[in-house]
């Protein structure tokens, strides 16, 4: 798939950094054999579609940058957000489907007090943009 297509660009294995769309422009995101990329190629869906249905619907719910939804698909909770994905695919539910319902499952949770402990987020936040904004906030002390 090219870029604007919905899809991740046709050269992402063989790149570091590749580019996709993301709200009506470019998103740079890193391309890894783990978290939500690497997951999903586990669990034998199209890891292009996937990325694109994913980036959208996690920014709609949460408002992260697309900087943000990026790194938080590229951790370890990108890579268990796929896992969820995973199980809805197995359950029968097409990949937007999957996605949607992955999203909703994690908004309907909320950080709790060890995770606020831990990484502070502020408890009681959805679990979903906790985990978005984190990310947000590490990837820009990284800059």
């Amino acid at each position: 798939m090219t870029p604007g297509h919905g899809g991740a660009h046709p050269a992402a294995e063989d790149s570091a950094y590749c580019h996709a769309p993301h709200k009506g422009f470019y998103a740079r995101l890193r391309i890894k054999t783990w978290g939500f990329w690497g997951s999903m190629g586990h669990a034998e869906a199209d890891q292009s579609q996937a990325w694109a249905l994913a980036t959208t619907a996690i920014a709609k719910a949460t408002d992260g940058t697309p900087e943000a939804v990026r790194t938080f698909l590229d951790s370890r909770q990108g890579r268990h957000f796929a896992n969820d994905v995973a199980s809805e695919l197995f359950n029968g539910r097409t990949l937007a489907e999957a996605v949607d319902a992955a999203v909703a499952t994690w908004m309907a949770w909320k950080i709790d007090k060890q995770t606020q402990r831990e990484y502070g987020i502020p408890r009681g936040l959805p679990y979903l943009t906790g985990w978005v904004i984190h990310h947000q906030i590490q990837a820009e002390m990284t800059e």
